[in-house]
C-alpha cells in the first residue's frame, strides 16, 4: 500500500506577522482574530485547532502557485507562535480530528499543474 505524509505549512513565512500593527496587517490583507470556539479555528502550520481565547492570523494563502487556470488560494488560520507539525509517513491519528472539523478539498494535480480529479 502506498504511503503518504501530512505536514503543516512552514512557520517561517508567518513569523513576522506577530511584530506588525493592526494597520500593517490590514495593508497585507491579514486579520488578527481570537478563537471564540473550539473546534473552529484550524491552524495550517501546527495542524491543531486553536483553543478559545487563542490569537490567530486569518489570511489568504496561495496553495497552488502555478501560472495556469488551476492557480488556487484560500483563507487559512495560523496560530500566533505556531510550531510546525511534521508527521511520520502514514501517521494521521492525532490530526484526524483536525481534518474532520473542516472541509478538506483534496485534488490530484498532474505534472503540468492541471487537476485530474477532486473530491470534497
Amino acid at each position: 500500500m502506498p504511503s503518504f505524509r501530512l505536514f503543516g505549512l512552514s512557520a517561517k513565512p508567518f513569523a513576522h506577522l506577530s511584530e506588525l500593527t493592526a494597520d500593517e496587517l490590514a495593508a497585507q490583507g491579514v486579520l488578527r482574530v481570537t478563537a471564540v470556539s473550539s473546534p473552529g479555528y484550524p491552524c495550517r502550520v501546527s495542524l491543531v485547532d486553536a483553543q478559545v481565547g487563542e490569537e490567530l492570523f486569518l489570511l489568504s494563502y496561495t496553495h497552488h502557485p502555478v501560472d495556469t487556470p488551476y492557480r488556487s488560494s484560500g483563507p487559512i488560520y495560523v496560530r500566533v507562535n505556531a510550531e510546525e507539525c511534521r508527521l511520520a509517513p502514514g501517521e494521521v491519528t492525532f490530526v484526524a480530528t483536525f481534518w474532520f472539523t473542516v472541509a478538506a478539498n483534496i485534488g490530484a494535480f498532474v505534472a503540468w499543474h492541471a487537476m485530474l480529479q477532486g473530491k470534497l
